[in-house]
């Protein structure tokens, strides 16, 4: 009987999680592709519900510290911020830690890649947004496709998130021909869309794929975590720097020598993450409406959600980097370098149903504490 109970409790928990989930997907495309369909209620049955799976699979005794300094950290940032992106975080972590990663990925892969084709479709028959957007990018005219999204760097984004979840599930089920195919028309959509950080994010993704697939394992795993690190490292140092350091020529957004580079490199956004950085102090806990601070993703992050999350997020990419490394999932370091790569033209870090990184993260760092419950469950039982 107890037996019975204890089963369709886990059943309950579960089917809680996923429909938590769920409202995660349905609301990830909010200011890129729709808006105005109840969002914010969406995202408040979701926590609710990841609320409800915490309650049913707690160990109170054990988890106490770890659900209040969560708790307390997140309702912090709410106060400051006016936004519940770093509570939403610590819920679906805490909620999802005896979950997979990888079926929250599946879902997250099918669920929008459905809504990709479900919007480009409406698009194509006149009744949702335009196939192609003909306006001025980069300062001269052009015509970019966005099939269906308002801005076809948003489409890219979510194209990339696409690819890059379908590859971690199933890059191992895919013949050659496979790869050709996907790779001709995931890169043929990307040059569609005229994005640069999705075309060089696309080619990372496919060539890293391609080597972990067909090449020898454990050097492609050593390889990519010291070659991987070194990127992100540097990347990361780079906007850093950048943010205090960078030179602009006298009256205009042009940088000075190879400061240009990196300027032209990223459309502009160089020049702009230096302008706010010497025109606003960086916070502990955030802005309220600071939302638009730059597309840098890091900068936002330092501006948005403040200096404690962003090294808090600094201490879990790196800790869930080398648990990869350890668990020799070289696709798992793959995606937190591209899309540690991709924040530098999108900013996406806070949001758990867009950042692949906090995805990964799902049923490893808060499964420690369950670990611990389960172990002194286990022998008190002996």
């Amino acid at each position: 009987m107890e037996q019975k109970k204890e089963q369709k409790k886990v059943l309950i928990a579960n089917g809680c999680f996923y429909l938590g989930v769920l409202c995660e997907l349905l609301v990830s495309v909010s200011g890129y592709a729709y808006g105005g369909y109840k969002e914010p209620w969406i995202i408040i049955l979701g926590m609710l519900l990841f609320s409800v799976k915490i309650l049913l699979t707690m160990h109170l005794r054990q988890d106490w510290p770890v659900f209040l300094g969560c708790a307390v950290f997140g309702l912090l940032c709410f106060c400051f911020q006016g936004s519940a992106l770093v509570l939403r975080i610590a819920l679906i972590l805490l909620a999802g830690r005896d979950q997979q990663a990888k079926k929250v990925m599946k879902l997250f892969f099918f669920g929008t890649l459905a809504i990709m084709i479900i919007t480009a479709i409406l698009s194509v028959l006149g009744l949702h947004n335009t196939m192609s957007l003909t306006q001025v990018f980069r300062n001269e005219p052009e015509t970019r496709y966005c099939f269906g999204f308002f801005h076809p760097n948003g489409f890219s984004f979510f194209w990339m998130k696409v690819l890059a979840l379908g590859f971690y599930c199933y890059y191992d089920r895919l013949k050659w021909w496979g790869y050709f195919i996907i790779c001709s028309l995931g890169f043929g959509l990307f040059l569609l869309a005229n994005s640069k950080t999705g075309i060089a994010g696309c080619i990372l993704l496919m060539m890293g794929t391609i080597v972990i697939r067909y090449c020898h394992k454990t050097w492609v795993n050593q390889l990519i975590y010291y070659a991987g690190g070194i990127l992100m490292a540097s990347e990361i140092a780079l906007v850093l720097i950048t943010m205090y350091f960078f030179e602009a020529q006298p009256g205009t957004t042009a940088g000075v020598g190879i400061w240009n580079v990196f300027n032209i490199l990223t459309t502009g956004r160089f020049y702009f993450i230096h302008k706010t950085a010497m025109e606003v102090p960086l916070p502990w806990f955030g802005y309220q409406g600071f939302m638009e601070a730059t597309e840098v993703g890091f900068v936002n992050a330092l501006y948005n959600q403040g200096i404690l999350f962003f090294n808090i997020y600094l201490v879990i990419l790196v800790w869930i980097y080398r648990k990869m490394y350890q668990k020799k999932d070289s696709m798992g370091m793959l995606l937190i370098v591209v899309f540690t790569f991709y924040s530098l033209g999108e900013a996406f870090l806070p949001y758990v149903n867009k950042n692949v990184v906090l995805m990964l993260c799902i049923g490893v760092i808060p499964a420690l504490t369950l670990k611990r419950s389960k172990d002194k469950a286990v022998a008190e039982h002996e």
